[in-house]
């Protein structure tokens, strides 16, 4: 498909623009639904009310740059008036250690300074007039980033080799629950972003010969001014990974209403198409487990990362190591790294504050994905797995409640032990008393309940209480308000 774009614009173009303080363009719905999947029912979503990011981008690989345009559709969903919208700018962290410098913003066409906290990662925009309950402000933001060379094992944010890995590479408006914005800082470890469920246009300019990744469904392409222009939509999605590489293939497939693509190097083409494989199986699973896939498509994207684990919505970002030594291990990541789509995505949590939730949901579904496919054996091993990690941290004396902000876990060792072995051995002892088929029931009413919400301990909590009753609760205390 062939479209010619409202929205693009040259690096030098952003510079211009910047200067002349012209009225964004209105971002109207009937893109954006190209993202949904037809005749798919988004229980408790309403989509006009979720936020719509247009994204325009220039890439610059050779310097490891990119400069673009966010602009955000923004309506006040909260109960009361909003001064202010806060951004997160997450390659600031230094986790991440990327370099994100916001140039310029406006509210509804109009200049309004703006004023980076956090060490640089929380952004603050004075809104022109308060926005009531239910009012609609236009946030343009103008942003350059610069990022480095991935180095370290746990390294996630950068490039290496020529392909660039770029997760949560943009202004995201933080989250606000209860009228409160969520805007924690990271102790260096675990994962980081919180975001609402949100609309995406995105589109890229590379050199020629690059590819851009990861960034939702594509809808259309063409060379101009000696440019590579790529467009995608994509919703409802947290956030966006974008991968940059050259010399890579892709292979896709309809699944159920679902595109699936994956991007990887001639060479492994039939790695990659295992990978196709392993999610087709997977998406079957997780859907009668959980209910519908939230989006139209899902990438699979070999990347060059060693140790670290990159959650994306709309996308599966599988390191290296699983095209070659770890070949036989493809089908595990595949259905781990799938579950995320369900529990982070669809569901939302906030990893700084309730690092367990997401964690934990999402291993103890790909366990009871391994028990269907590999059978008792396989499972029960990992379960052991599980239970042998968290005695060792029991018996150092590093046993805690599930329920604690991330900074409280201390350190990445003490978070697995606790968040990836006592969270799902949390589920599996709740599922000891409801049974499989009544653990099957509680997560899918979590996912129905709380689709495309932001839920926290408290929430999950009050639920369990209403299915499983006081004995529930009491496995509750035991295991995530205190000690088991």
């Amino acid at each position: 498909m062939r479209r010619k774009s409202a929205f693009f614009i040259s690096l030098v173009l952003v510079l211009a623009i910047a200067s002349c303080g012209r009225a964004p363009q209105e971002l109207p719905l009937e893109v954006y639904s190209l993202a949904l999947r037809p005749g798919q029912e988004l229980a408790g979503l309403e989509i006009a009310l979720l936020p719509r990011y247009q994204l325009s981008l220039v890439a610059r690989p050779q310097e490891r740059t990119l400069a673009g345009r966010l602009t955000v559709y923004y309506r006040n969903n909260a109960e009361g008036e909003l001064r202010e919208l806060y951004f997160r700018l997450y390659p600031n962290m230094p986790a991440y250690g990327g370099n994100m410098r916001v140039l310029r913003a406006a509210v509804d066409g109009r200049e309004v300074p703006f004023v980076a906290t956090g060490r640089g990662v929380d952004l603050k925009v004075p809104l022109p007039r308060l926005l009531p309950p239910g009012g609609a402000a236009l946030v343009t933001l103008d942003f350059a980033l610069g990022y480095p060379q991935l180095l370290g094992q746990y390294a996630f944010f950068g490039e290496s080799n020529g392909v660039a890995v770029l997760p949560d590479f943009y202004p995201m408006l933080a989250a606000l629950k209860g009228g409160e914005w969520h805007l924690d800082s990271s102790p260096g470890f675990g994962e980081a972003a919180c975001t609402e469920a949100s609309l995406y246009q995105v589109e890229i300019a590379l050199p020629p010969g690059f590819q851009a990744f990861g960034l939702g469904l594509p809808i259309g392409e063409e060379k101009r001014e000696g440019q590579e222009i790529s467009r995608f939509v994509a919703g409802p999605a947290r956030n966006l990974a974008l991968v940059l590489a050259s010399g890579y293939e892709v292979q896709a497939r309809d699944v159920g209403g679902v595109r699936l693509f994956a991007a990887a190097p001639e060479a492994d083409r039939s790695t990659a198409s295992a990978a196709l494989a392993h999610a087709e199986a997977g998406m079957a699973f997780y859907e009668e487990l959980l209910g519908p896939f939230p989006q139209a498509q899902l990438w699979l994207v070999k990347v060059p990362l060693v140790e670290a684990t990159v959650h994306a919505s709309g996308a599966l970002l599988l390191p290296q190591g699983y095209f070659t030594q770890q070949r036989g291990e493809l089908g595990r990541a595949v259905s781990s790294l799938l579950a995320w789509q369900w529990w982070g995505n669809k569901v939302g949590t906030d990893p700084l504050r309730d690092p367990w939730l997401a964690e934990s949901l999402g291993q103890v579904c790909a366990h009871l994905y391994r028990r269907a496919v590999e059978g008792l054996g396989p499972a029960e091993a990992q379960a052991q797995a599980w239970r042998e990690e968290f005695e060792r941290a029991r018996s150092t004396g590093l046993d805690g409640p599930l329920a604690q902000r991330l900074p409280a876990y201390g350190n990445l060792l003490r978070w697995q032990a606790l968040a990836g072995s006592k969270g799902p051995l949390f589920w599996l002892a709740l599922g000891e008393l409801v049974g499989e088929q009544g653990l099957r029931i509680v997560l899918r009413e979590m996912q129905r309940e709380f689709a495309f919400k932001i839920i926290d301990t408290q929430d999950v909590t009050m639920l369990l209480d209403q299915l499983t009753g006081p004995p529930g609760m009491a496995i509750v205390g035991k295991w995530v308000l205190g000690t088991e």
